[in-house]
């Protein structure tokens, strides 16, 4: 697994802060407010993957990084890209719960 260590990131999602020029509401009965939270996720590898997918990756080296051009996925690749969009859409996911629960600001700590 030490040759992977180049190739993996510290975090897949980030979160940040934005204020809108104009207040708006998020929907009926909500107070408007210019804040929100912007939550950006990309297909990379980071160390909290699930092992069958650093395995995948020492295997095929352009991992998660193949280009489009040939969209026919056997079914590894195939489940390898599910895999590892379940696991970055989870992280997303609960970016925004933290962001909810915190009031739009970023956790402290």
């Amino acid at each position: 697994m030490e040759r992977l260590n180049a190739r993996l990131s510290r975090c897949a999602v980030a979160r940040a802060d934005i204020e809108y020029p104009e207040p708006f509401s998020t929907g009926p009965g909500d107070p408007p407010s210019a804040a929100g939270t912007l939550v950006v996720a990309k297909a990379l590898l980071t160390p909290d993957v699930p092992y069958e997918l650093l395995a995948y990756a020492l295997k095929e080296t352009a991992f998660p990084r193949q280009g489009t051009a040939d969209q026919f996925f056997d079914h590894e690749q195939f489940d390898a890209y599910r895999v590892l969009g379940f696991h970055i859409g989870t992280a997303a996911a609960g970016a925004v719960r933290g962001a909810r629960s915190s009031g739009g600001r970023p956790p402290t700590g």
